[in-house]
């Protein structure tokens, strides 16, 4: 196991390295939106608190990791910015801020940086607890609780205007829930307790019984507000991400009915997708499936990381030898492919044979410290468990 804690190290270290070179600059308190595959900061790129959130992430994150404070300025200057200039009078925080200061909105994907926000404060305190992040991250629950959460039923609600007025296009989306699940639980980490575990049970719950279809074994992405389907699009990256969430949200609040609900989802979801989007020839996961055949003839970063993950949570619960080999194996793949040796971090997407695409940026709006610096930090945790 020694090369895989060696390769994952470098890894880390060498997106870390990027980021503070390249992306965020200390001095000069600007955080660029996008970089090129060389390096090259893209000036008139918006900067979206979802993407703020995750840099708070990552950087909090990678210092737990390493027990130092080495990248602690980069998570604050994050912070900073974020509760300075993306607060939205109305609650929450908006979604993004182009170059010439002009506020940007998405009304289908707001409601999915609130979740994240709530995470990359949480991971935040983790690091640098005070009653000023204290206070940010239970304001923010607030508004989440209050605007975001179905007053009416169950779960949580999409599709509002930047004043948080309900539009006719609501619907409840996989996103919302699923990555509210994971600040769920990484503010049961920071502060245990029952009211934590009961809304980490109701999403698990929620999860599992909507947003998952049984019979195609692929997970539904958007449903209307009374839960029925709306068309839907297949990720396989979704389905190995939201596989291993649910196990790990199970575990957490050590729930025996749901861990055995979360570990035979996620070897449905994980089984199918590996028949149908595992590359034989080349290596690799393809992402987006029409009819269980991959329609794209490229490889993105993350569906690799959580199909690693995806992987590795199935092995620990059902000890099968060929999930630990091809976890490893794509492990490799992913430090061959997809790893820049000679300017750092991951290329976002790579062609079918494995070839970069230079066109591509390296950094960008969804492309920010989140799949892969937490692929790192949790393989690695894994990866101790199993060769204990």
């Amino acid at each position: 196991m020694k090369i895989y804690f060696e390769i994952l190290d470098k890894e880390l270290k060498s997106i870390l390295k990027f980021w503070t070179r390249n992306v965020i600059d200390i001095q000069t308190k600007v955080i660029y939106g996008e970089c090129d595959i060389n390096g090259r900061a893209n000036p008139d790129s918006p900067l979206g608190s979802m993407y703020l959130a995750r840099i708070m992430y990552g950087m909090s994150a990678a210092c737990r990791h390493y027990k130092s404070s080495e990248y602690k300025p980069y998570a604050d200057l994050a912070y900073t910015k974020l509760v300075q200039e993306y607060k939205n009078p109305n609650g929450g925080y908006f979604w993004s801020i182009d170059s010439s200061g002009n506020r940007e909105f998405d009304t289908e994907n707001v409601c999915m940086a609130q979740a994240f926000i709530l995470y990359g404060l949480t991971e935040y305190a983790l690091l640098s607890d005070s009653p000023e992040i204290e206070q940010e991250i239970n304001s923010h629950l607030e508004f989440i609780d209050k605007t975001l959460r179905d007053q009416d039923g169950v779960g949580y609600i999409d599709g509002f205007t930047e004043e948080w007025r309900l539009t006719q296009y609501n619907s409840r989306a996989l996103a919302t829930h699923i990555h509210l699940l994971e600040s769920f639980v990484k503010l049961f980490e920071y502060k245990p307790g029952d009211d934590l575990k009961n809304r980490i049970r109701e999403l698990i719950e929620i999860i599992a019984s909507y947003f998952i279809d049984e019979e195609k074994q692929e997970c539904l992405h958007r449903l209307t507000k009374d839960w029925k389907k709306l068309p839907n699009f297949n990720w396989a990256g979704h389905n190995a991400e939201i596989g291993w969430i649910l196990c790990q949200a199970a575990e957490t609040i050590d729930n025996k009915d749901l861990i055995t609900v979360s570990k035979e989802l996620l070897s449905s979801l994980l089984n199918n997708l590996l028949a149908v989007a595992r590359d034989e020839t080349y290596g690799g996961i393809f992402n987006e499936l029409v009819e269980n055949v991959p329609i794209e003839d490229f490889k993105l970063w993350w569906p690799q990381a959580e199909t690693a993950l995806a992987l590795l949570y199935h092995y620990k619960h059902f000890g099968d030898d060929e999930s630990l080999k091809k976890a490893l194996m794509l492990i490799g793949y992913i430090d061959d492919i997809f790893v820049d040796k000679e300017n750092d971090e991951w290329f976002a997407m790579v062609s079918k044979v494995g070839d970069p695409l230079i066109e591509e940026a390296k950094v960008h709006f969804w492309k920010s410290m989140y799949h892969n610096v937490r692929y790192c930090i949790l393989t690695t945790k894994l990866l101790k468990t199993i060769s204990r």
